[in-house]
């Protein structure tokens, strides 16, 4: 399941057969832009962008960048102190993101592209339910659970570097996953979309399991997930 559209540099790999199937007819993504995350420099922005621009008719740059602090907290550092560099570092991306936009004559507001960070998303009253959803379940579901806490373990290990996280920091860190589930999950009736692909570089088995029906929560049926490979990469 690899495609390439022509003319660009990046090739789609959907999660699964009913990916693939959303995927080649779907008009909408989301693109997932994290915070602290060395894989997004402009010049891959600007060809994430450009790839869009050719393959979807809307685009949404999803970006956590208040939940980051969650992490930080995680991660040792004061509730404050966390706030402060999250909101840097959101200010640094998004920068980063309009540039990108305007570099390949897309720029936010011109009907094709939207920034979806923490602000907007908390004006969405379908994104609130579906986070309470999310919330209940990894609250009430031990499976669904534990599969979101290896999700936030797997990430501290990556910034951290360490195998040995404590239960405080692991529950600080799962709040900032516990934020992307629903788009991972339920873009279209978030986004008020007919079919959604939310598109990223990479993919971890909590995805494998969500998008294979594993997990107590079941994706809405016109949502898919592809990672994108970059050919300079």
């Amino acid at each position: 399941m690899t495609s390439q559209d022509p003319g660009t540099r990046l090739r789609a790999h959907p999660l699964t057969e009913r990916c693939a199937s959303i995927y080649d007819g779907c008009r909408h993504a989301v693109f997932g832009v994290s915070p602290f995350n060395g894989h997004f420099t402009e010049p891959r922005l600007r060809n994430l962008f450009r790839w869009g621009c050719q393959r979807f008719d809307r685009i949404h740059v999803f970006v956590p960048d208040e939940p980051a602090a969650f992490t930080l907290e995680a991660l040792g550092y004061a509730p404050a102190r966390a706030r402060h560099k999250a909101r840097r570092q959101a200010n640094y991306l998004h920068n980063k993101i309009h540039r990108a936009l305007e570099a390949v004559g897309s720029p936010i507001g011109n009907g094709r592209f939207e920034l979806l960070n923490w602000e907007r998303l908390q004006q969405n009253l379908r994104y609130r339910d579906a986070l309470e959803r999310c919330r209940r379940m990894f609250a009430d579901e031990p499976e669904f659970r534990e599969a979101c806490l290896d999700s936030a373990r797997w990430a501290l290990h990556g910034r951290a570097g360490r195998e040995d996280v404590s239960e405080p920091a692991l529950h600080r860190a799962v709040e900032y996953f516990l934020v992307e589930v629903p788009l991972f999950a339920n873009s279209p009736e978030i986004l008020d979309e007919p079919a959604s692909v939310f598109c990223y570089h990479q993919s971890i088995p909590f995805l494998d399991n969500l998008y294979r029906e594993r997990l107590a929560w079941i994706p809405d049926r016109n949502q898919g997930f592809v990672v994108l490979e970059s050919a300079a990469d």
